[in-house]
């Protein structure tokens, strides 16, 4: 930032290195307008404030220069702010310069080009001509478009919904529409600030830019807010649903086993009757494990109103009961390792039974059926130097399906990460054996 501060102050305007040190500045602006992100409405790309700088580049330097000065800062900006990795960096960085090319194929068409690189002459003439001001504004507009259609065909592709889909659900809702617009004129005004005040001028454009980002990622939180309170009011819903549901199953499989207890009674000592037995036991059996389950729903429904002492164990043999009978886990196999003597946890045990179901539902989606018998080893321990208790889980890796899409998207251990940061704890994975992943969960001892 300092250097940058410095070139602007002390770049010469009209000097026989005013190009190379106009496009290391205007490089430097791009990189740092790259800062100014924020994601998408749905969540499957990113915003950035990169393309008011990118337009008003391509007007004040030449275009192969400003190609490479586009190309370049974007790259390296989302590798740098968004931790993004080569493959999905350069393909943003694909689409800004197509867009580029876009954008100087119509100021090229239109004369302006000439105009503004013309000796003498600069932005100030072609503002004074209502026709220039116009093409400078579509080229804008089509460099915005071919961006967005670029990072919405990536984002289509990997979501495999159309591009059209995937534009209207990240760029084409009002108030995204309204920034890229402005995003246009701002970069129309720092254009011509750098031309009236040189470097300096660029300056003035900032605030603008900062303008229109907070107004864009106001309205995406905003927006994201409600789609969240309205989920949690479908899931409250959901959640009585199932204790109703849990407790009339409840109802009927005690009938059931009452039954089967009854009938084992009456039955005798011949071969007929051990049959009879035997598929008495069995009916018993099962609706035991029924009964297990619905006391998990109506336990699961129920949000806890406030921390309170719990042992690890308790919920582990809790929540594995909870899932033993359910579709996905019947060919699982559970072995469970449970060390005697721990001490409580201060916790939401409904919200760390989420984190436990969250861990354990990967599983299901790790083997695609290749293993017969799936098994889950799950055990407790007690972190003695860290005063903590523990939670070790290892199962089947999971698929390498849509690996390649993750653009620093937030993964589906999130959630375990924010419930466990307001307990206190924290995720740790660790090294498994192969075609294994394995994870800590580590609670502070009560």
């Amino acid at each position: 930032m300092g250097a940058l501060v410095a070139a602007i102050f002390l770049a010469p305007q009209r000097s026989p290195v005013s190009l190379v040190v106009s496009a290391a500045t205007w490089l430097a602006a791009c990189f740092l307008a790259e800062i100014l992100w924020h994601r998408t409405l749905d969540g499957s790309t990113v915003v950035t404030m990169a393309p008011a700088a990118h337009l008003a580049t391509l007007a004040v330097l030449p275009p192969a220069w400003a190609l490479g000065v586009i190309f370049l800062s974007a790259s390296a900006g989302a590798m740098t702010w968004r931790r993004w990795k080569a493959g999905p960096a350069l393909r943003y960085a694909g689409a800004a310069l197509a867009g580029g090319g876009a954008a100087v194929a119509v100021l090229v068409f239109s004369g302006v080009t000439a105009v503004l690189h013309a000796p003498g002459e600069g932005v100030v003439p072609v503002m004074r001509r209502p026709e220039y001001m116009v093409w400078l504004l579509a080229s804008g507009l089509v460099y915005h478009l071919v961006v967005q259609a670029g990072v919405s065909w990536e984002s289509g592709r990997r979501r495999s919904v159309s591009p059209w889909v995937a534009w209207k659900d990240a760029f084409g809702y009002q108030t995204e529409i309204v920034s890229s617009m402005a995003l246009i004129v701002v970069g129309v005004l720092a254009l011509f600030c750098f031309d009236v005040l040189g470097h300096r001028g660029l300056l003035l454009s900032v605030m603008p830019v900062l303008f229109v980002r907070d107004g864009s990622r106001r309205y995406i939180e905003l927006a994201m807010a409600q789609k969240k309170l309205i989920e949690n009011e479908r899931l409250a819903a959901k959640g009585e649903m199932a204790a109703e549901i849990g407790h009339e199953l409840n109802n009927y499989l005690a009938a059931i086993s009452g039954r089967a207890q009854l009938l084992l009674r009456k039955l005798g000592k011949d071969t007929e009757e051990n049959a009879l037995a035997e598929e008495a036991a069995r009916i018993r059996e099962i609706s035991t494990r029924m009964a297990e389950l619905a006391k998990g729903l109506m336990g699961f429904s129920r949000r806890e109103e406030a921390a309170a002492a719990y042992g690890l164990n308790d919920l582990v043999k809790k929540t594995v009961d909870f899932v033993r009978p359910q579709l996905q886990f019947r060919r699982v196999r559970f072995d469970i390792h449970p060390q005697d003597n721990l001490p409580g946890v201060e916790m939401d045990a409904g919200e760390v039974q989420q984190v436990l179901l969250t861990l354990l539902g990967r599983a299901t989606r790790g083997n695609n059926g290749e293993e017969a018998e799936p098994s889950i080893a799950i055990s407790t321990f007690l972190d003695a130097r860290r005063k903590s208790v523990g939670i070790e889980i290892r199962l089947p890796a999971k698929a390498e399906d849509a690996r390649e899409a993750e653009d620093g998207m937030e993964s589906e251990l999130g959630l375990v990460h924010r419930i466990l940061e307001r307990h206190h704890g924290r995720l740790e994975t660790v090294e498994g054996s192969p075609g294994e992943e394995a994870y800590r969960v580590f609670l502070p001892a009560a």
